[in-house]
Parts: structure tokens; sequence; C-alpha cells
């Protein structure tokens, strides 16, 4: 896998209108628990992330286990980095 590559999965996750959507919904419940909301974040990030490698792989890509894996990391990271902004800023905005 190389940096292009690497560059490329960044960017359509970061396009991808499932990553927004789900992570504002996760994100918003500020009366969950925040260890809840984090096992949240990285369940839906997993199965975003599976679902991206499944579309690269159908697509002809080659991933290999070290992309596949990376993918998977990529979307987590980036889900559970979107959904603690989203709950920080909310506790931010409703909590006096």
């Amino acid at each position: 896998m190389n940096l292009d590559l690497l560059t490329v999965m960044l960017w359509g996750s970061v396009r991808d209108p499932i990553f927004w959507i789900v992570g504002a919904i996760f994100g918003w419940d500020i009366e969950r628990k925040f260890s809840k909301s984090v096992w949240f974040f990285i369940g839906a990030g997993t199965v975003w992330g599976g679902i991206r490698a499944a579309i690269y792989l159908s697509l002809g890509e080659e991933l290999g286990l070290t992309g596949t894996i990376g993918i998977i990391g990529i979307c987590v990271a980036l889900m559970c980095a979107f959904g603690i902004t989203v709950r920080a800023i909310r506790i931010f905005y409703v909590r006096p």
C-alpha cells in the first residue's frame, strides 16, 4: 500500500456521507455515558471501514491484510474523532 492509495482512502472516507451522518447521530446524545458512546463510535467505524474495504476490493484494488486493517483503522479513528467532537460541542452549548 503506497501513500497515494492511503491519501485516496482518507479523503474518500471524509467525503462519505455515512461518516457525517452516523458520527453526528451517535455524538449528539449527551445523556449516554461517554464510554458507551466511544464503543458506539468504534463499532460504527469498524462496520463503516469494513464496508469501504469491501467496496475497494470489489473494484479490483489489491489491499491485502495490511490495507484492509489500515482502512478500517482510518475509519475508526475518523468516527471517534468526529463523534467526540460533536459530543463536546453539544455539551458546551447545551449545558450551562
